[in-house]
């Protein structure tokens, strides 16, 4: 028998978390046609994987790439080659409460600057203002990888009711429910809400009760980025649970991690208990968690209240420069920070590194109390220049998380891997997770600190999401499932991307398969395109 591709001698980690196998993968039509020995077969193209492993292709479940392969959007790799090197073959979008549709074409240019990716310039190429129409567009795009989205609450309120402080009419409800609805009929995946940004920061418990309802129709998974990760993060744990609870739903924990707590590691085994109680009691939650101890941000979501942050970039802006609230405003950041002392503000703001600052980009890479040094201005005034001259895009990397705490969200068998990545542009600076996410946790949770094993890990990159997410035929080294396949050295495959140094490519993934289509070979990236739409519901 003839096959397109074999790939021969490989140590098999097929994505369930059996122990590996040795065998032969035939690939054939885009799909794993054939598991075995080989030997007698023949194929147009052969890879040795003797002494490698052959696993799934791995799925970075929380990214906000959703614009990636848009000539538009202007980032620095259209094709994710920054997954690819990672072996990543699937990414989920629409996370945090923030999906590219739907939107309407006044609301369109405003969505696509305040977003996540933020700068978004021609949003008039953006064409399409429905679920549906976003997917048909980026279907007309080569796709280095596959792409599948939850559609964001914070989108669908935003289109509704504006930048504003106001509860929905029961209209408006209805029309938030529809929106919804219609999104998932269209392929979204989910719910997701990002409950710390303007404007869903604005949204109560029982609008997000009811706007879940929705989900039960279609048992669709509510994600949420919490309403608080530091000081009130087990209260915002209990009301997502609730949330998923009363509408008898999957939920999904965004980012899972405590910031800034000196009892951090009592407070993770408080929340560890209450999640296994809950499931104990039928409710499904899960997490996604990315390996390292800073997160990445827009800067006015970490520091400025609610109150600041209602409406667009010029009503923020107009309070940020008015002399007469200053005062107010600088108070207010000390408490909504909790820094009580001046010296709790200069700690704080040292942990804040600059990594996107328009109108700024000299500044890019250093941290507010250098800025502040440099400028002769306080460090919280620093940060308030740099909002104001870079329209409300600035974004930080901020230290805030214990590596013990994150050792434990690893070992949890509710934890699977995603990045939170946002895409780059020429000149911005970024998080070392764009790059080095996947190989970081074999390299150190595997190889390094023993805390899973290999098999555990390449299940929660692989397996584990493909099933939460209903992505049949996909996950697993398995015939007749789709051939996304990751060649990598185990003892090699490293992360190198550092906060000085972020997008410094990782080691040790030598092939990567998309659909059957070799996109990474030998460690390079070919430019092969077999990347898809996976819509909720399709095989």
């Amino acid at each position: 028998m003839k096959y397109e591709i074999i790939i021969r001698n490989g140590k098999i980690v097929d994505g369930t978390g059996s122990p590996w196998y040795t065998g032969d993968v035939a690939v054939d039509g885009g799909r794993i046609v054939k598991i075995g020995n080989l030997q007698s077969d023949l194929a147009a193209r052969e890879i040795d994987a003797s002494g490698k492993i052959v696993s799934p292709g791995f799925i970075d479940t929380h990214t906000h790439y959703d614009l990636v392969p848009f000539e538009f959007a202007e980032f620095l790799y259209p094709l994710a080659e920054d997954k690819l090197l990672q072996g990543v073959t699937t990414v989920i979008t629409g996370c945090c409460g923030n999906s590219m549709a739907p939107v309407t074409n006044e609301n369109k240019g405003a969505w696509l600057k305040r977003r996540t990716s933020r700068n978004i310039e021609r949003h008039e190429e953006a064409h399409w203002n429905s679920f549906a129409e976003y997917f048909s567009e980026l279907e007309k795009r080569p796709l280095g990888i596959n792409f599948a989205s939850y559609v964001g609450h914070t989108t669908i309120r935003f289109n509704v009711l504006g930048l504003s402080d106001q509860k929905p009419t029961r209209a408006d409800m209805e029309h938030m429910k529809e929106l919804l609805r219609q999104s998932l009929k269209e392929g979204a995946i989910g719910l997701s809400s990002g409950l710390i940004y303007a404007p869903a920061v604005f949204s109560e418990h029982s609008e997000l009760v009811e706007l879940a309802s929705v989900l039960s129709e279609f048992n669709a998974p509510f994600a949420s980025h919490l309403r608080n990760e530091e000081n009130n993060w087990i209260e915002a744990t209990k009301e997502m649970i609730e949330i998923v609870d009363k509408n008898h739903i999957p939920g999904q924990i965004h980012h899972v991690k405590i910031m800034h707590q000196k009892n951090s590691e009592a407070l993770v085994r408080e929340f560890m208990d209450i999640v296994y109680e809950t499931r104990e009691r039928g409710v499904d939650i899960t997490f996604d968690l990315y390996p390292y101890d800073a997160v990445c941000i827009g800067m006015e979501a970490l520091l400025l209240p609610a109150w600041v942050r209602e409406g667009n970039e010029r009503a923020m802006i107009a309070r940020l420069t008015d002399p007469t609230l200053h005062d107010r405003i600088i108070e207010d950041i000390c408490r909504f920070r909790r820094y009580e002392r001046y010296e709790d503000m200069l700690a704080g703001c040292e942990k804040m590194l600059v990594v996107i600052a328009k109108n700024n980009e000299h500044l890019v890479g250093k941290n507010l109390c250098e800025i502040s040094s440099e400028l002769n201005m306080s460090p919280l005034d620093c940060a308030i220049k740099i909002m104001v001259e870079s329209d409300i895009t600035a974004m930080v990397v901020n230290f805030a998380m214990h590596p013990n705490d994150i050792s434990t969200f690893v070992r949890s068998p509710l934890t699977m891997i995603g990045s939170d990545s946002v895409p780059v542009k020429a000149g911005w600076g970024a998080h070392p997770r764009n790059s080095g996410t996947f190989p970081r946790v074999i390299r150190k949770y595997v190889r390094e600190d023993n805390v899973i094993t290999l098999e555990n890990a390449v299940y929660k990159m692989t397996g584990f999401p493909a099933t939460r997410f209903q992505f049949s035929n996909r996950g697993l080294i398995k015939e007749e499932f789709y051939a996304d396949i990751t060649i990598f050295d185990k003892n090699e495959i490293c992360d190198t991307a550092t906060y000085v140094e972020p997008l410094n490519t990782p080691k040790g993934v030598e092939y990567v398969l998309v659909n059957g289509c070799i996109a990474v070979a030998e460690g390079k990236i070919t430019g092969n395109t077999g990347g898809r739409i996976l819509r909720r519901g399709e095989p």
